[in-house]
Order: structure tokens, then sequence, then C-alpha cells
């Protein structure tokens, strides 16, 4: 993904993406408790996904612990 939009590879210690990435969940909100989220796909991207109420309690029941 990192030569697709920054036209070079970052390397495997590059935290350039993750940082965009978490900055973008930040920004548009994309947590569960607001119904939809940004979730890793391995070796492949990131996808949207609409998040069900079951999701959200998880996530705050984790987000306790």
């Amino acid at each position: 993904m990192e030569q697709a939009v920054w036209g070079r590879a970052m390397g495997a210690g590059s935290r350039t993406l993750d940082t965009h990435i978490s900055r973008l969940r930040l920004k548009l909100a994309l947590r569960p408790e607001n119904g939809v989220r940004l979730t890793s796909v391995y070796s492949h991207g990131y996808r949207f996904e609409e998040a069900s109420a079951a999701d959200a309690e998880a996530d705050e029941a984790g987000a306790d612990a």
C-alpha cells in the first residue's frame, strides 16, 4: 500500500501508514459505537465495516480492562 500511495516502500519499521490510519479513525469517528469501523485486513489493507451494538459493547468492555 505504501508503494501505491507514496511511490516507495517505507520498510517494516515505519509507522507512517499506521499514524495516518489512526488519524483518519479519529477525524472520521470510525468507532463501533458510531456504527462503523475501519479494520485492517492482513496483507491486503483496510476495509470499512458496519459495527453492531454487540461490537461496541465488546470494545467498551475491553477498554475497561
